[in-house]
């Protein structure tokens, strides 16, 4: 396992190396929030925060339901796999 001191590096080159596309995604929301450039800057940040928790809410929403679906899905073609084994076993067998 990494030293901590490692690890901080790591963290630290990957905040520096994402800086610029956070920046960029936080201007989008702001032109999002404030198109025609109005807000104060205060009410600004919030419509921002809470635009980016509703954002991260749905997501987090559609990957739920995508996982949820994900595992219904494999749960039938396992109950499928099953039935069909059990009904391969009580067919008379070709000779």
């Amino acid at each position: 396992m990494p030293s901590a001191t490692v690890l901080d590096l790591i963290a630290e080159q990957r905040r520096t190396l994402t800086t610029p596309a956070r920046e960029a995604y936080r201007r989008e929301l702001e032109r999002q929030v404030d198109p025609d450039g109005t807000m104060a800057p205060g009410e600004k940040l919030e419509a921002v925060r809470k635009l980016r928790s509703e954002l991260m809410r749905d997501l987090g929403r559609r990957s739920g339901a995508t996982r949820a679906r994900n595992a219904t899905e494999q749960a039938l073609d396992e109950l499928v796999d099953v039935v069909a084994a059990a009904v391969a076993d009580r067919l008379p067998k070709a000779s």
